[in-house]
């Protein structure tokens, strides 16, 4: 420990002298080390992966794993490593599905070959989820109400309010509006290659 400075020992200058501080550690600091460490073994220990094929360029690897074993891939991650630069890829199999199977490529830092990984997972495609946007049936009827004169959202949901029938987001009834006068009347804007196709 540093010694306390008299009155004696201060001088005329600014500058004064901090003691050096050392920290000794205690039996009440080792438990903090190892519950740090425990965390990155538990964050660390995720999916097992085993080495499927190497690749002489990233090209031909991007190109097999997007449609690899006949399954469609998309990126989810990528991440920097000392082995070289990880690319995850996530099992599409449809929208809002969960499937827990991936992928990986690794982009080596040392040479210019490309390895693909696969997790040690079954696919799981059992999962049905729940129909996105509006029903078939109730886009059935609001092209009756639009066909019979209610043109916004607002009072096709005052109509769906009267039929007691589920209303989705008015957002969603906009949406599905400005597809059914698409296909009704054709685009709102009008190119002059339309117009020129059209005289033809």
């Amino acid at each position: 420990m540093a010694e306390a400075l008299s009155d004696d020992d201060k001088s005329d200058s600014i500058d004064f002298v901090v003691p050096a501080y050392k920290e000794e550690a205690t039996d009440d600091d080792s438990g903090e080390d190892d519950i740090i460490n425990s965390a990155k073994k538990i964050r660390a220990s995720g999916l097992s992966y085993e080495k499927v094929n190497v690749f002489s360029d990233g090209k031909c690897a991007e190109e097999e794993a997007v449609n690899y074993n006949n399954f469609k891939w998309t990126c989810c991650k990528i991440n920097d490593t000392e082995q070289g630069t990880k690319k995850y890829y996530k099992c599409n199999f449809k929208r809002g599905s969960n499937c827990p199977a991936k992928i990986y490529l690794l982009f080596h830092a040392n040479n210019f070959e490309v390895t693909l990984f696969q997790a040690i997972i079954q696919h799981d495609h059992t999962t049905e989820s729940e129909q996105i946007g509006i029903r078939i049936e109730l886009k059935n009827v609001i092209v009756k109400l639009f066909q019979n004169g209610y043109t916004t959202p607002k009072a096709i949901l005052s109509e769906l309010d009267k039929l007691k029938i589920i209303q989705p987001k008015a957002s969603q009834i906009a949406s599905f509006l400005a597809t059914l006068r698409k296909k009704l009347y054709g685009p709102a804007q009008i190119s002059l290659n339309y117009i020129k196709n059209w005289c033809i």
